[in-house]
């Protein structure tokens, strides 16, 4: 039920039933309340729903994944590296998390590190659209035109037009 709402294309709708759900003591609708309680803009209420789901479920990869990102809405890079870390200590093999990760570092200065995670997030997923830009961008930045110019063209040829469009 909850990955359909999810889907559904019906934020409040959906929101207004996940918070009836809420006390259902199921760590999985606390995680998805939290997410569209952070979509409209409501930070501290996802975050606690975020930790409620934790105390059900201490090893949730997509809560602590869901925490970083939401430290990363709150401009907490540093937050958001430790989230991201303790989500990858219970599942390596998150490549989305990897790409947020990269995101968190570079906003810590650490490049080298964030270049490691995009690269690693790509070899678990190649469609990971965003840690190739962002591996475009960090090129560009180190004057690697050679090497960011792969990454471009790598991201145009393999990117939904429609998901990027703004950014480009």
């Amino acid at each position: 039920l909850v990955p359909r709402l999810r889907e559904s294309g019906l934020p409040a709708q959906t929101l207004a039933i996940l918070q009836t759900l809420a006390d259902s003591g199921d760590a999985q609708t606390l995680d998805a309340l939290g997410v569209s309680l952070a979509e409209t803009g409501r930070l501290a209420e996802a975050r606690a729903a975020f930790l409620r789901a934790l105390q059900l479920d201490a090893g949730n990869e997509d809560v602590l994944s869901h925490l970083g990102t939401l430290a990363l809405r709150e401009k907490d890079p540093a937050g958001a590296r430790e989230w991201f870390e303790k989500a990858l200590q219970k599942n390596p093999s998150l490549p989305g998390t990897l790409t947020s990760l990269g995101t968190a570092l570079v906003q810590l200065g650490d490049d080298q590190k964030a270049a490691e995670a995009w690269t690693r997030a790509l070899a678990l997923d190649p469609r990971q659209y965003a840690a190739l830009f962002n591996l475009a961008i960090l090129s560009g930045r180190r004057r690697a035109y050679g090497q960011a110019r792969q990454y471009l063209e790598q991201f145009l040829a393999q990117a939904p037009t429609a998901s990027y469009t703004a950014e480009i």
